[in-house]
C-alpha cells in the first residue's frame, strides 16, 4: 500500500521542475545511530554525530553506517510533487 505523506506545490513561472524531471526523496535519518543527516553538498550529505556519508542515490560512501538511506517513491506532475511511503 502507498500512502502520500507529503504534497509540495511549485510556485508558476520558470523554476526548479521541469516536465519529465524525477524527484530523489529520502529519510533523513542515518542508518547508523539515528541522527538527522544533513542536505546534500556537493553531492554528499553528512550525520552530524558520527560522520557517516551518503551520496544522492542515498548510499554509504563514508563510514560507520553500512545500510542506505530509505528511498521514498515520488511523483512529478507538471509543479505538483508528491512523496509516498510505501507499507513493506
Amino acid at each position: 500500500m502507498s500512502i502520500p505523506i507529503l504534497t509540495f506545490t511549485f510556485p508558476p513561472g520558470p523554476g526548479p521542475v521541469a516536465s519529465n524531471t524525477s524527484v530523489l526523496a529520502f529519510t533523513r535519518r542515518c542508518t547508523h545511530a539515528g541522527s538527522s543527516v544533513g542536505a546534500f553538498v556537493n553531492g554528499v550529505s553528512t550525520c552530524p554525530s558520527h560522520r557517516a556519508k551518503f551520496d544522492i542515490s542515498g548510499s554509504v560512501v563514508g563510514g560507520p553506517a553500512r545500510s542506505a538511506l530509505k528511498k521514498y517513491n515520488t511523483t512529478l506532475v507538471g509543479n505538483i510533487l508528491k512523496v509516498f511511503y510505501v507499507e513493506s
